[in-house]
């Protein structure tokens, strides 16, 4: 049950920072709280399979798949193009503090221990 609980509010925390991003980038009013609810469901997906498999790429690619198919079905449903779907969807899985350090690590002068 604390797994589950777990899971349930960092989802939640999830939709809200992507209705964020949507209000941000002036997604379609009516379709803010949808394209939030495509990120919620991918990266519940993303930590439900870390629960199972703790592989970046297993978690990863089951993750995108999710999205894409919730953002095919929603595109359909509300006549919209899948890319205002797609795009706050995978938001939660791009690796943000990773990039960070990797870029700091390479821009950092190289320093000789005497």
């Amino acid at each position: 049950m604390r797994i589950a609980g777990e899971i349930i509010l960092k989802s939640l925390g999830a939709w809200v920072a992507i209705w964020g991003f949507s209000r941000l980038l002036n997604a379609p009013k009516k379709l803010e709280c949808y394209t939030a609810g495509v990120g919620m469901i991918g990266w519940a997906v993303y930590l439900i399979v870390e629960v199972f498999n703790d592989g970046i790429l297993m978690k990863n690619f089951l993750a995108a798949v999710a999205v894409a198919l919730v953002s095919q079905a929603m595109a359909r449903h509300f006549k919209a193009p899948v890319i205002l779907f797609v795009i706050p969807g995978i938001l939660p899985m791009v690796p943000g503090a990773g990039m960070y350090l990797s870029l700091i690590h390479i821009s950092e002068p190289t320093r000789l221990q005497l």
